[in-house]
């Protein structure tokens, strides 16, 4: 367990090296992400670079890539690698059948939080009926089609009534294709005393997520 104490800073070293991708198909990934991340800082400071591939720089960071993930790594460090990297596998098998261990990213930090499950749901289910905002949903009893339609009569009938236009109509209209009801989800907040929970609704495809951008487009500037 000492290994989770690591943090966001430890990495498994050299994961590649036990990976079933072949060597070729490793390093042309790398090189095609490295290579992307210099193009746009090249772009961000206005350098055009052209066939990128037939420059010297480019052809050594090739060279560079192949070289070191050709290389034998030394006994030791091999030996060390493969054990930490079944250390974090145990782990994982360990935290995938207990249903009583709860795993969330955390507010801050960037790392995981592993936490006492029904505590973690006891807490969401005190702000939920502390706020009375929110609605569990049971027997796949889904209000995402009444939503929909409430919306988009809404639409209807301000477009009726020429209280918007064509143009506004599409913009606020619901994007049928990636739709989804608004959930709500928390995060931990170990740095608190009682680790408490931070709510976030994700609504980025809801029905209302349109008309809402809309309005803020157009009502932000007035407040800026």
């Amino acid at each position: 367990m000492s290994m989770l104490i690591k943090g966001f800073k430890y990495i498994i070293p050299c994961q590649s090296r036990f990976s079933k991708t072949s060597t070729d198909n490793i390093v042309k990934q790398k090189y095609m992400s490295i290579s992307r991340t210099i193009q746009r800082c090249l772009d961000d400071h206005g350098v055009v670079a052209q066939e990128l591939d037939d420059k010297e720089a480019f052809l050594a960071l090739n060279h560079l890539l192949h070289e070191l993930q050709s290389t034998l790594l030394p006994c030791k460090f091999k030996i060390r690698s493969r054990h930490e990297r079944n250390i974090v596998k145990s782990i994982r098998q360990i935290l995938s059948t207990r249903s009583d261990v709860i795993m969330r990213r955390t507010e801050k930090s960037k790392v995981l939080f592993l936490g006492n499950a029904l505590e973690f749901s006891n807490k969401a289910l005190e702000y939920m009926i502390k706020t009375e905002a929110y609605q569990e949903l049971i027997h796949d009893d889904c209000p995402l089609h009444d939503i929909l339609n409430a919306v988009t009569s809404l639409l209807i009938y301000l477009l009726k009534h020429r209280t918007i236009n064509q143009c506004q109509h599409k913009r606020m209209n619901p994007k049928r294709d990636t739709l989804e009801l608004a959930h709500l989800y928390f995060i931990p907040k170990p740095h608190k005393p009682d680790c408490s929970l931070r709510p976030i609704v994700a609504a980025n495809h809801a029905p209302t997520t349109m008309m809402s951008q809309y309005l803020n487009d157009l009502l932000a500037p007035i407040y800026l």
